[in-house]
């Protein structure tokens, strides 16, 4: 049976959470793994006309968590929790059909670990496809080692260069949420850079501040010979300027592509370490 929770049921519904996120088989993302993150989260939800909370029970027994938000006016869902109990996989496939039911026609996304197989196969079985696998790196600002490199063709991007960088945004990110229309109504609000060398974009990265963290949104390059070349020193440069201009910066959060080995070394030079293997599954209800 699924039902919405509500504040009473929170404290269950916490450490519920909790156990299993702290289990790469059964987790999903974010990786929220603290009781008082995971207590903030799940009452924003309560909180949001557009976002929901529910719980899964079998004879009384809480047996799984959904956790998600939505925004409407672009049919966009996303999950921040997609949990079940071990033995409960039947769990996901009720939870993704609830979803359908109440949101025809959104694009739905789901983060899960990549050990997490039970929930990938309930999700691969409801006609959803794998769009990003990527291994998920962390940083300490302690932990930052600036590369000792030139950053010559190295250009940062704000609202008044976007014109001429957006195309090569959309041809490497066209596919994520921050496209470039989404990117440049806020340009100056992100640390956008590109490797231009000759004056031709071959590269960018752009990266977000939010409180003690920032995320490294998307980093690309237009060859793999441009990747081996300016991988190292694009990602110290913007790394170097974020940390310098928001001394509140803790952590620093990258979801690197698996395959790339130019930019998982450059990760890897700079002090990254790695937290855990990421996938994504979408689908069009």
């Amino acid at each position: 049976m699924l039902r919405n929770l509500t504040e009473t049921d929170l404290p269950e519904a916490v450490r519920f959470s909790e156990c299993l996120l702290t289990k790469p088989e059964s987790q999903s993302y974010p990786l929220i793994q603290s009781p008082a993150e995971i207590e903030a989260e799940f009452r924003l939800r309560l909180r949001d006309a557009n976002g929901g909370l529910i719980g899964c029970y079998a004879r009384a027994q809480l047996c799984g968590v959904l956790c998600y938000f939505s925004i409407p006016a672009e049919q966009y869902l996303q999950t921040t929790a997609f949990l079940a109990a071990e033995g409960a996989e039947e769990v996901y496939s009720r939870f993704i059909a609830h979803l359908r039911r109440q949101h025809p026609g959104f694009t739905a996304l789901i983060g899960l670990s990549g050990e997490n197989i039970s929930a990938a196969s309930a999700l691969a079985d409801a006609g959803f496809l794998l769009t990003e696998a990527s291994a998920d790196l962390r940083l300490t600002r302690a932990a930052f080692r600036p590369a000792a490199l030139p950053f010559s063709a190295l250009h940062r991007i704000g609202t008044r260069e976007f014109d001429s960088y957006a195309a090569f945004h959309d041809a490497h990110f066209g596919k994520t949420y921050w496209n470039a229309a989404r990117l440049r109504q806020e340009a100056d609000a992100w640390y956008v850079f590109a490797y231009a060398p000759d004056g031709i974009i071959q590269g960018s990265i752009f990266m977000n501040v939010q409180n003690d963290t920032a995320e490294i949104f998307g980093f690309a390059f237009e060859t793999a010979e441009h990747a081996k070349r300016a991988a190292l020193s694009l990602l110290s440069h913007a790394l170097q300027t974020a940390l310098s201009e928001n001394p509140t910066i803790e952590t620093v959060v990258f979801f690197a592509d698996e395959n790339d080995a130019a930019i998982l070394h450059a990760a890897s030079a700079c002090g990254f370490t790695a937290r855990g293997r990421y996938r994504l599954y979408e689908s069009v209800f």
